[in-house]
């Protein structure tokens, strides 16, 4: 019998697929049981190993937080505002004799006002123009969240422990015999465990650190009182919840008394003593625990610090509820039951699907031939000559290839004659590219020598004649004068905007930032005629031509202050990521520019005051379009009378560099460039 069985299964490959298939539903279940169980320890383990993972990189990021805040402090302090405003206040008390004395006097009358009283002292304190900083940049931009702040109070003060700038009014003057204010001040930073502040009436960290002038030497202390409860919140947010409804975090301090919870809590409350105890065996682990008489699983895990911020042995635990941790398993033994019933209906489907067709040689078959038309073989055709539908297929899949062999020809005949047509053009391009750039050379250079020659005589008729002819005449040749001069500026004007397409550099990664410090050297005597000021975010590095980039921004800035009102010059210089491309903005408090005449910025010469009142050709602004459409980019203004005028223009956000030499990319030679 066992003969005849294995002699059908050789011979049949129907046989094969039921035999196949019948040892494999046997293998599915056998293996059913075993991974059921199996399964249950692998969920347990990777649950453990990712829950504890997961509180590891929130104790991680609340101690991050916490350093943050530290750093922001300290990066605050390095403004040019802050360090002025302390040196005035070091050096005012530095004229005292008795400063000590002046603190505790002034502290004394201040502690003796009632809390709710705020004196004009006190007032000069907390609307100067430091408080006001520290409020709209530390105290409002730390927000997390809606009622989330995590800086809530900033104290800054100077050498002497005296407040220079407040957010709010504190309890006392002097500073100097705070913990936070003297190991900052002999050690750099102070980061202090949780407090209660009285004042606010919330929990929170003393966070403090010294301040340095321009040559590193301390001339004050800075301190913020961080909210923990902001801190682990905007650390932690819904993290309780991402794996299960009943999920719960809390936040513990070294000696397990409860600083923040995702459920209502008081703080400071202690924990019960079994987990008080599971706790302090390792710096991290699990175990099972119980609360309102349901089972709950523990994960934990002990503050380690971050970078030089060793911590406060904070204590971080997320727990569960372990019916519902435990129902995926339960969930996983009815769906496992149910594959092993869907493989087996699957595989006796299949098999009758296999035996009433012969299908895996054609499939084969036409497997091959598919390969080698994808790797270019046109003429490849399969031979099948069965006359059921499988037959059917490889008449049209040869008719289908026979045709896309003709189309393939032809498009390759197209492309052959298209490329040779644009061969022929881009070298005509480049031809009268370089004609044109030859005549703007010769046309500039022959036309200057004779107005140097006018203008010369000009001068020396003014130097021979003045005072012995009428006032008309020394007049007139003052206008000659001046007439020649400026045509020559426009002629040079003239060449350099003919050379922007034709004198470029190939693109190259190009720092805005630097770009814009080299145009804002350029133009510092202009700036400081002016009292200008000029401000910059976070700028990019791009693919660009640094020479043309540089004369774009110079350009843009210098119009800034040209074109100025009443009010000194503020400009500031910011860009944007869009879509593809750098969004740049030059944005000033000028006297703005009618909107009726925005299209006519941009063109060649044309002015919209006279040279009287504005000196220049009334070209720079259609060399900054010049420069920008060679960088496939756009420009454009937004502005209205006496509103100042935001000018913003795009660069492409990519890296591949222009074509040497084609049209407006041409790169000058070295002897191009000796002649210019």
């Amino acid at each position: 019998m066992s003969s005849l069985v294995f002699g059908l299964i050789k011979r049949s490959i129907g046989a094969k697929i039921i035999a196949a298939v019948l040892v494999m539903l046997l293998l599915v279940l056998s293996l059913t049981w075993w991974s059921i169980k199996s399964s249950s320890d692998s969920y347990m383990d990777s649950l453990s190993n990712n829950s504890i993972a997961l509180a590891k990189t929130s104790i991680g990021d609340i101690d991050h937080h916490v350093l943050d805040k530290r750093d922001s402090l300290q990066r605050f302090t390095e403004r040019s505002a802050i360090r002025a405003t302390l040196s005035e206040s070091n050096a005012w008390f530095g004229n005292l004799s008795n400063p000590v004395g002046y603190m505790e006097q002034v502290d004394e009358n201040w502690t003796s006002v009632s809390e709710g009283v705020v004196t004009p002292f006190m007032q000069e304190l907390i609307r100067g123009a430091v408080s006001q900083e520290l409020r709209e940049i530390l105290v409002n931009g730390s927000q997390v969240g809606p009622g989330f702040l995590v800086f809530r109070e900033i104290i800054m003060t100077n050498t002497y422990g005296a407040a220079v700038a407040m957010t709010q009014k504190t309890l006392d003057y002097r500073q100097d015999d705070k913990e936070w204010w003297q190991f900052a001040w002999t050690n750099g930073s102070y980061i202090s465990d949780v407090k209660y502040d009285n004042h606010m009436g919330i929990h929170g960290l003393e966070v403090s650190s010294r301040v340095h002038d321009t040559a590193g030497i301390p001339f004050g202390v800075i301190m913020g009182f961080v909210d923990v409860n902001s801190v682990a919140w905007s650390s932690v947010g819904g993290t309780a919840t991402s794996l299960y409804s009943s999920g719960e975090i809390n936040l513990l301090t070294s000696d397990q008394r409860v600083i923040f919870s995702t459920m209502p809590f008081r703080p400071l409350e202690g924990i019960s003593a079994f987990v008080r105890e599971q706790v302090q065996e390792s710096s991290y682990g699990s175990f099972v625990g119980e609360e309102n008489s349901r089972a709950r699983q523990y994960y934990f895990c002990h503050s380690e610090g971050y970078s030089d911020y060793s911590g406060h042995g904070w204590l971080f635990i997320i727990s569960y509820d372990r019916q519902q941790v435990m129902s995926p398993l339960t969930n996983l033994r009815n769906t496992t039951l149910a594959l092993s019933a869907s493989v087996g209906i699957a595989s006796l489907l299949g098999t009758y699907v296999l035996l009433s067709r012969s299908v895996r040689k054609p499939l084969t078959e036409f497997r091959k031939a598919t390969a080698e038309i994808t790797h270019g073989n046109l003429e490849k055709r399969v031979h099948i000559t069965s006359q059921d539908e499988i037959g059917e297929l490889a008449s049209d899949f040869n008719i289908m290839t026979a045709k896309l062999e003709e189309q393939v020809k032809g498009l390759e005949d197209k492309v052959d004659e298209r490329t040779i047509a644009y061969m022929e053009l881009i070298s005509k391009l480049r031809s009268a590219n370089r004609d044109l750039a030859q005549f703007a050379y010769v046309a500039s250079h022959d036309l200057q020598e004779p107005l140097r020659m006018i203008s010369s005589y000009l001068q020396l008729l003014s130097k021979r004649y003045s005072g012995h002819i009428d006032k008309d005449a020394d007049e007139f040749i003052n206008y000659a004068v001046d007439g020649a001069n400026r045509l020559q500026r426009m002629i040079i004007d003239l060449l350099t905007y003919s050379r922007i397409g034709t004198r470029g550099r190939l693109f190259a990664k190009t720092d805005i930032g630097v770009v814009l410090g080299f145009a804002l050297t350029n133009l510092e005597v202009a700036l400081e005629e002016s009292h200008a000021k000029v401000t910059h975010g976070d700028l990019p590095t791009v693919k660009a031509d640094e020479v043309q980039l540089l004369q774009l921004f110079q350009n843009l800035i210098e119009n800034a202050i040209k074109f100025r009102s009443d009010k000194p010059p503020a400009i500031h210089v910011s860009a944007e990521r869009g879509d593809g491309e750098w969004i740049f903005s030059v944005k000033d408090n000028g006297i703005g520019i009618d909107p009726q005449y925005k299209d006519r910025l941009f063109v060649i010469f044309q002015r919209l005051h006279s040279a009287a009142k504005y000196a220049g050709t009334g070209i720079g602004l259609a060399l900054c379009k010049r420069i920008v459409e060679r960088h496939s980019g756009r420009i454009w203004v937004e502005s209205e009378l006496g509103k100042g005028s935001t000018f913003r223009f795009t660069i492409p956000d990519k890296k591949e560099e222009p074509v040497a030499g084609a049209l407006e990319g041409e790169v000058a030679t070295p002897d191009e460039e000796k002649k210019t």
